[in-house]
């Protein structure tokens, strides 16, 4: 499951940055990310982000987090107990504990990471400050080799270039919404109230 994720999420990012990476150009930042990925450093992936993604990822699971059927989800996603201790993590530390969760918890993953080599193919323009940057990624694991074509999307925040959420991301927070609303749905059983 989780290598399903990292091959869903290996370029959406967040935490406070304890190392700096470039990105003064779109393509420099998706290189960036591709390097905080191979080191497995969600703090300086989280600080390759732009601010309004991060919060945007907050605003994506934080309703979903306070949902009391949800409890069994925040040690495994976020690494917390209860939603005021989700709550009470800064957008990027929210990120950097959702990254490091699912990419950083399997030893198997950690190792296919750090194969991890980004070729940038193109880019995008989408008006004057986004820019989507097509890269192949390739990964390693003993003889088997994968690779695949992603998309990091970009955005101007100053002089630097920050990262976007991808899809996947928003898709895994829809697919906690569905579980929690199929399982708000289910027909009680007998002798349950």
């Amino acid at each position: 499951m989780r290598l399903a994720l990292l091959a869903l999420l290996v370029f959406a990012a967040p935490a406070a940055a304890q190392r700096t990476y470039p990105a003064s150009t779109p393509e420099e930042l998706a290189l960036s990310m591709g390097e905080a990925m191979r080191a497995s450093d969600w703090d300086g992936m989280a600080g390759l982000m732009h601010p309004k993604a991060l919060a945007e990822l907050r605003g994506m699971f934080m309703p979903l987090l306070e949902n009391p059927a949800s409890a069994e989800m925040l040690p495994m996603l976020f690494g917390v107990e209860t939603a005021e201790d989700a709550a009470n993590l800064t957008d990027a530390q929210l990120f950097a504990a959702l990254m490091q969760r699912i990419l950083g918890e399997e030893a198997a993953a950690t190792e296919l990471l750090k194969t991890a080599t980004v070729e940038i193919i193109g880019t995008v323009r989408e008006g004057a400050d986004t820019v989507h940057v097509l890269q192949r990624i390739g990964m390693t694991y003993g003889k088997a080799a994968f690779r695949s074509l992603e998309v990091t999307s970009t955005t101007r925040d100053g002089a630097q270039w920050r990262g976007l959420l991808t899809g996947e991301m928003t898709g895994l927070a829809a697919m906690m919404q569905q579980a929690l609303d199929e399982a708000d749905a289910a027909p009680e059983g007998p002798g349950e109230s």
